[in-house]
């Protein structure tokens, strides 16, 4: 399971830790990629479920790609996400995405086909997507490109401003 994001409240690291616990799997893994500001330190020290945690810390562009392509599954069980650039980064990388029904991103998410749509703070729903992606692995063909949907985004902000 693969975690891009910057570790902070928003993000929704307790519901993904909750969901983890409640599924009991030991065989999982979990990278998380990306800055730690300090704000989910206490969730991570309780945290007590059977799935290994590591953690990289904030990576060059490259190294998440190559982490995209060597997971399972993205998460993204956010409480709030403007956009949420990791998932079209995601597809693009063949890496189906669980994300939480506060990204801005869901709408590329088409449901267990390339991805799965939960419900913000459900760890029970989040569980049972990830289980059902472990069942059910599958790499992806969509093609969204690296940056594009970030120059997309910029424009698209620049014209609503204007």
């Amino acid at each position: 399971i693969v975690f891009a994001g910057q570790l902070c409240l928003r993000k929704g690291i307790k519901t993904l830790l909750d969901a983890l616990t409640l599924a009991g799997r030991s065989d999982w893994h979990v990278d998380f990629l990306g800055g730690d500001t300090g704000e989910t330190a206490r969730d991570f020290a309780a945290y007590r479920g059977a799935t290994p945690l590591q953690f990289h810390g904030a990576v060059p562009q490259a190294q998440l790609a190559d982490a995209m392509r060597a997971g399972a599954v993205l998460v993204l069980p956010s409480l709030e996400e403007g956009f949420g650039l990791v998932v079209p980064q995601a597809l693009n990388c063949g890496l189906p995405c669980v994300v939480s029904d506060r990204v801005g991103a869901k709408d590329l998410i088409r449901h267990r086909e390339n991805g799965s749509l939960v419900p913000a703070r459900d760890a029970a729903n989040l569980a049972t997507e990830l289980a059902w992606w472990a069942q059910h692995p599958k790499r992806l063909t969509e093609s969204f490109g690296w940056t594009e949907p970030a120059r997309q985004l910029i424009a698209r902000s620049a014209a609503a401003a204007a």
